[in-house]
């Protein structure tokens, strides 16, 4: 079925470290990251406030944050990647 409450929508992010990030610096990384293309949902509920927010990667060999978006592309990315197997690069 479809569902009226969800909208969904692509996005493709860059991005720059600009301050000093878990003993990394901005100088540290040679290149800014790229993150794979990712498909986003928003729920919300019969009175239109925000219910739930979701993300998946799409195409885990773009970027360079080893397939992982979200919050884990930012950690692996500047060398620090969390130690939890979702974390593992592609």
């Amino acid at each position: 079925s479809i569902q009226t409450n969800r909208v969904w929508y692509f996005s493709r992010q860059i991005a720059k470290q600009i301050a000093p990030f878990m003993g990394t610096k901005p100088e540290d990384l040679k290149e800014d990251l790229t993150l794979p293309p990712q498909l986003h949902h928003i729920d919300f509920d019969e009175s239109g406030l925000v219910k739930e927010f979701g993300f998946y990667t799409v195409d885990r060999r773009q970027g360079n944050t080893g397939g992982l978006g979200g919050a884990f592309g930012y950690f692996y990315g500047v060398g620090k990647p969390l130690p939890i197997p979702e974390c593992k690069p592609y």
